[in-house]
């Protein structure tokens, strides 16, 4: 009788063991997959994992992604109370009721399209380790383009290219940016744009200040 209860324990013991054994894998397999689910998800909140990498493109589509596209459109009305009928002639349209000491806003009693401005823009950050190329083409349409028109670089009797220039990052020290092209001001109080400025119509300073020629070193 102890012989057959000892049979039946170990029988049992056999059993259990066995058991153990072919459920074991099973739960190390489970616990397998979710390490590798919480690895990917990881890897997408930082940023690496396939699904970040698609979102993200090609350096080209990134590129252009980084473009920025701005604008604004300006009108204006001038009243002089001192009537002007004969002084000189505006720098702009020629007309002969131009008000004295104006730029951009100095025909009397009349309503003026000033400007509408267009940009395009890929900015550039400094960056000690990586090279980059960005971009800014400025367009101004409308009576402003008039008075400030480069010479042969004029889009007709009421449209300039204000800017055209290319920055370029050099991964030297922080960051050295240099830039080529054409462009207004690095810096001023008062700028083309009277959206950036304190008032609205510019300043004696504005428009009397001449450029000095720039010193040439060999």
């Amino acid at each position: 009788m102890r012989t057959n209860k000892q049979a039946t324990v170990a029988l049992s013991l056999t059993a259990a063991i066995l058991a153990s054994a072919t459920t074991a894998p099973a739960e190390d397999q489970e616990l397998v997959e979710k390490v590798k689910k919480l690895e990917e998800r990881v890897a997408e909140l930082e940023g690496k994992g396939p699904a970040a990498a698609a979102a993200k493109g090609t350096p080209w589509e990134a590129w252009i992604g980084a473009v920025k596209f701005s604008g604004f459109a300006s009108a204006s009305y001038l009243y002089n109370f001192n009537r002007p009928s004969a002084l000189t002639a505006a720098p702009i349209g020629g007309a002969t009721d131009y008000t004295r000491g104006r730029s951009f806003d100095g025909a009397h009693n009349e309503f003026a399209l000033n400007k509408l401005k267009l940009a395009l823009e890929k900015p550039v950050d400094y960056s000690a380790t990586n090279w980059d190329v960005g971009f800014r083409a400025d367009l101004i349409f409308g009576q402003d383009a008039a008075l400030i028109q480069s010479g042969g670089l004029a889009l007709g009797s009421h449209g300039d290219l204000e800017q055209l220039y290319v920055t370029v990052n050099v991964p030297i020290g922080r960051g050295l940016q240099v830039s080529a092209g054409k462009w207004v001001t690095l810096m001023g109080v008062e700028v083309i744009e009277e959206t950036a400025n304190p008032n609205w119509s510019e300043g004696n300073q504005f428009l009397s200040v001449r450029t000095l020629p720039a010193p040439v070193f060999n």
